[in-house]
């Protein structure tokens, strides 16, 4: 197998019980009213589309007027072929200015995995705000960022 080739060059250590991973200690945990997610999926219907987009723009200018808030528009993607990696993209922004775009290599991941790294780089980077007290996260994968 291709891990028992490479397992003794792995450096990285893991420690099952770290204490940032205790009950209480993660970031919804503490903050939970301040990180909204937005699912922006399951909308088959045109009546439920042309809903869902009146409510997207009612949130989006509430979102763009509040001068504390970062959103984030986040994704993921997974090559067909087994050979390349998974990649992610968080583009956030602060009021009507993006203000950074960043594509990651997530790399040999599964969707949930991956969707799940972007939306930890996108809040990364929204917490280096000096003014960010909320954090909007538009995203596909409402399973990924629970």
């Amino acid at each position: 197998m291709e891990i028992d080739r490479h397992l003794p060059e792995l450096t990285e250590f893991f420690e099952p019980v770290v204490l940032e991973a205790r009950p209480g200690a993660q970031l919804m945990d503490r903050f939970s009213d301040q990180v909204i997610f937005d699912d922006c999926g399951a909308f088959l219907e045109q009546d439920a589309l042309e809903v869902r987009e009146r409510d997207l723009f009612t949130i989006l200018r509430n979102v763009r007027l509040s001068d504390d808030t970062v959103y984030c528009l986040v994704d993921a993607s997974l090559p067909d072929n087994t050979q390349q990696q998974a990649v992610s993209a968080p583009i956030l922004y602060w009021e009507f200015e993006e203000f950074n775009r960043v594509h990651r290599v997530a790399g040999r991941v599964t969707a949930p995995d991956a969707e799940l790294f972007v939306i930890c780089s996108a809040i990364t980077l929204a917490t280096q705000q000096d003014n960010c007290k909320k954090i909007y996260i538009f995203t596909d994968s409402i399973a990924s960022a629970r």
